[in-house]
């Protein structure tokens, strides 16, 4: 998926489009190289601090399952807090929407109707399927939840394995931002090597380790 993707239109619970009514997160979060997925809504994490909404519990379809992607509670404000907080609470359920959840995650959770719909923004996927630096960006309220899968870069960036969401890297499929990190570091040591030589053939004795004089 490429780093510089357009920002898809997400709407707000009363259905509208437009910029001022939709729950669409600041723009300051957003970086330069990142993957954006939607995601099911199955449960939250509730606040520390008492009512509240601490994090989303995201999940996609897998062969009719719902697999657990992990959480998401970055790119949010407080009045975009309170909203989704109420779209919640009308969809509580006793038991968790998912295949698996792990245990730490479920003994904190309420779960919900996985009715709702997130966009999110992601630096990578880890190796057991959850996003690295995850970033909420909107509701889709056109999305049907049961139609959500983890979706595959196209060709010339990293791949994904559906099982489990792991992001496998390859030297021809490497990501342009990666990749370019692994550039400049090699341009460096190669500088560095080269500044080496001419001190060397400049003045080869300064930079030999003087034997340590014997003791009379």
């Amino acid at each position: 998926m490429p780093c510089a993707r357009a920002a898809t239109r997400v709407s707000s619970p009363s259905g509208q489009t437009a910029a001022t009514s939709a729950i669409v997160a600041p723009l300051g979060s957003r970086s330069k190289c990142t993957k954006r997925q939607e995601f099911v809504v199955g449960g939250y994490r509730p606040s520390d601090t008492g009512r509240g909404m601490a994090s989303l519990i995201l999940a996609t379809y897998e062969d009719g399952k719902r697999i657990y992607r992990g959480r998401v509670g970055t790119g949010f404000t407080q009045a975009m807090r309170d909203t989704i907080l109420a779209q919640l609470e009308q969809r509580l359920l006793d038991e968790r929407p998912f295949a698996s959840v792990p245990r730490d995650i479920a003994r904190l959770a309420q779960w919900v109707k996985p009715e709702l719909v997130a966009e999110v923004t992601y630096a990578e996927v880890t190796p057991d399927g959850s996003q690295r630096h995850p970033s909420f960006k909107g509701m889709r309220e056109n999305k049907r939840a049961d139609r959500v899968a983890m979706e595959l870069p196209p060709a010339g960036t990293a791949t994904l394995d559906p099982s489990v969401g792991k992001e496998r890297t390859r030297a021809s499929t490497e990501s342009g931002c990666s990749l370019a990190k692994r550039r400049n570091r090699r341009g460096a040591c190669r500088q560095q090597r080269r500044c080496r030589q001419r001190r060397h053939r400049a003045d080869p004795v300064s930079l030999r380790h003087p034997r340590p004089a014997r003791g009379g």
